[in-house]
């Protein structure tokens, strides 16, 4: 009896032994499927952020053509984007329920659309009419790409800091 009694006790140990281990990989799997699931959020939010600023240096490099038309499209095509992106951020939502990284990269396409309505209007109307235009217009010119410019540096460090910390909390590193 006292053989019996010792080899279930044994069979019970390793028995809660084994299930201690496989709760141990589970929980592993589980952490390395986050942080999958973290870098995969990531980078599709990071490639909705990208497809918009690709339709800002469309835009630029159609502004230094000077061509009225190009100008426009890609104008229109800049919006048609940046309204897109937004709709594609609030279609794929939060991540691990928090709307955090939603939020911040919402924030950063609020630049983008600040700088099409007032920064970017402005130099259009400049670049048209680039041939008439005084020196005083020309330093306006440049200092309007120069507002842009640094509401851009502004919005993408705070957007990058952000994301530094949603890579350190997930763990993974953004690769630039």
């Amino acid at each position: 009896m006292k053989t019996s009694l010792k080899l279930t006790i044994v069979f019970v140990i390793v028995q809660l032994f084994l299930l201690n281990i496989i709760a141990n990989c589970n929980s592993a799997q589980s952490i390395i499927d986050e942080e999958i699931d973290a870098i995969s959020y990531n980078d599709k939010m990071i490639d909705i952020q990208a497809k918009v600023d690709d339709s800002l240096v469309v835009l630029i490099d159609a502004i230094d053509t000077g061509n009225d038309y190009n100008i426009k499209e890609a104008f229109k095509e800049c919006k048609k984007t940046i309204k897109s992106a937004k709709k594609e951020i609030k279609k794929i939502g939060d991540f691990n329920n928090d709307d955090e990284y939603q939020v911040e990269l919402l924030k950063l396409l609020e630049m983008y659309e600040d700088i099409l309505k007032n920064e970017m209007t402005d130099i259009i109307k400049y670049a048209i009419t680039e041939e008439t235009l005084s020196d005083s217009d020309f330093e306006t010119y440049y200092n309007l790409y120069d507002s842009a410019l640094s509401k851009y540096d502004d919005a993408f460090y705070k957007f990058q800091s952000f994301q530094d910390k949603f890579a350190d909390k997930w763990g993974f590193t953004i690769v630039e």
